[in-house]
């Protein structure tokens, strides 16, 4: 097993502690890992957004056969406001997080992915697709105070949405563009209320990654 555990404060918001545990299991040509998530979230101090208590779980499983790669991802918030983060600081370590997040208030979301590596005909391609439901997305028992910063969550009364998604992905196999990769795709994402934050979304994105090294 690997842990990893840190514990973080954003100043008179809230307190945050996390835990992941990961472990690769081998049976024969099957690898499978597996990874446990946890975070728990308290407000503190000013509590500049109103109360926070809320915790987050999330468990993956990925097997591996040779070319082809599964992903399954349970995902679950507990707690009457969405799941937050610090923008742009990359710190959510949960497993259902596409186009969107699966992160509401009471969430519980499952994800089906398949990863396919075409280096057989062509070195480099892999595609992707993927299915995510969430459901029972609840916030009509919150109750953040006068500070509350998550009070559009009252309106949502067990809510549900779904996304699905396809990619295909390149990595340029050169030696003058090794390192950069393309990826084109498109994902959609419907709700089944108007009060979702996110709403109905259709998405297409052309992705072209090149590292620049500078030292």
């Amino acid at each position: 097993w690997r842990a990893t555990a840190y514990v973080s404060r954003l100043e008179d918001v809230w307190n945050r502690q996390y835990l992941g545990l990961a472990k690769q299991l081998k049976w024969g040509d099957l690898t499978t890992r597996i990874r446990l998530d946890a975070y728990n979230t308290a407000s503190e101090g000013q509590e500049l957004a109103g109360n926070i208590s809320q915790q987050a779980y999330g468990l993956t499983v990925t097997p591996t056969w040779g070319a082809d790669t599964l992903k399954f991802g349970l995902q679950k918030i507990v707690g009457n406001e969405w799941f937050d983060y610090v923008r742009d600081s990359d710190a959510m370590s949960l497993p259902n997080k596409m186009g969107s997040y699966f992160n509401g208030p009471n969430e519980t979301s499952f994800q089906v992915a398949y990863t396919r590596d075409w280096a057989a005909l062509m070195p480099g391609l892999t595609s992707l697709l993927w299915y995510i439901r969430g459901w029972g997305i609840d916030g009509t028992d919150y109750k953040g105070g006068a500070k509350g910063a998550y009070t559009l969550a009252t309106s949502q009364d067990d809510e549900s949405h779904y996304e699905v998604g396809a990619y295909l992905i390149y990595a340029f196999q050169s030696s003058k563009f090794k390192g950069a990769s393309l990826a084109v795709g498109s994902n959609w994402l419907r709700t089944n209320s108007t009060t979702q934050i996110e709403g109905n979304v259709e998405e297409a994105r052309v992705v072209l990654n090149v590292p620049l090294r500078i030292f």
